[in-house]
């Protein structure tokens, strides 16, 4: 599946056809933990729009945000997790916090970054194989702008 709530949608489909078939969803990102920091990003904008713009607090608490456990869109990330046989995670800071902090079985998720490569850290810290701010010049940014956390990384990263 490629999103949580493709498989909640044809999760028990694909089951009752083929009970033996493996399961598999492709998490990209976790919706509630974007969706969330996002949220923060927006409201850190509204500040900086009244005269308070200290963007390094914006970035410090939006990447320290989690999802609360009530949260109701995390409840539902978390049960697709669940009922699928493997989870496809896009970071090592994703696949840990799953474990850590929401007690998903370490053994139904596989980090598959494209950005990271996960054969080659000594630790889950991916700062081993990125420049030092002060080394780097340029960015390439890849992605739309009809995403406001896009829009954002692009203003953040460009200044």
């Amino acid at each position: 599946y490629d999103k949580f709530y493709t498989e909640e949608m044809f999760s028990f489909h694909i089951h009752n056809m083929r009970p033996d078939a493996v399961q598999v969803v492709d998490m990209q990102d976790m919706h509630s933990l974007r969706r969330g920091r996002q949220a923060l990003v927006k409201q850190k904008t509204t500040l900086a729009a009244l005269g308070d713009d200290d963007s390094w607090e914006c970035l410090r608490d939006s990447t320290a945000y989690t999802p609360e456990h009530g949260d109701k869109l995390l409840l539902r990330e978390l049960a697709s997790l669940h009922r699928s046989d493997l989870s496809l995670v896009c970071s090592p800071t994703e696949h840990n916090l799953l474990i850590d902090r929401y007690q998903i079985t370490p053994s139904k998720l596989c980090t598959a970054s494209f950005w990271v490569d996960t054969n080659n850290l000594e630790d889950d810290s991916t700062t081993t194989l990125l420049a030092p701010w002060k080394e780097r010049n340029d960015f390439c940014f890849v992605g739309g702008f009809r995403h406001d956390p896009n829009v954002d990384a692009v203003q953040q990263l460009s200044k």
